[in-house]
């Protein structure tokens, strides 16, 4: 991405190459819908004493994972995220559920 930034601008700032990126992470995020009910079922799982966590291979970065859900009114639910770009593990891999206790 920051390739692109610098090949397309003149001048590829930390500002611009943040909001270039930012943008594409929306983008790309959204392509996944969440089921109808799905916020609610979740909700409702909390309220029962449930923790809840995301693990998962995301293909784009976390701060876009965890916008997504925001963005969605999952976040208030979610106890805990392990995402693979951000412990350095990916499923199948012991280690990247072992982050997730």
């Amino acid at each position: 991405m920051r390739a692109w930034v610098a090949w397309s601008c003149s001048s590829a700032s930390s500002e611009l190459y943040a909001a270039a990126s930012d943008a594409c992470i929306h983008e790309f995020c959204d392509v996944v819908v969440p089921f109808a009910g799905a916020v609610e079922s979740l909700r409702q799982l909390k309220a029962l004493g449930f923790r809840i966590g995301i693990l998962s291979h995301v293909a784009w970065q976390s701060r876009g994972c965890k916008a997504w859900f925001e963005r969605y009114g999952f976040a208030e639910s979610i106890d805990f995220y392990s995402l693979s770009c951000d412990v350095g593990w990916i499923k199948p891999n012991r280690k990247h559920y072992q982050d997730a206790r």
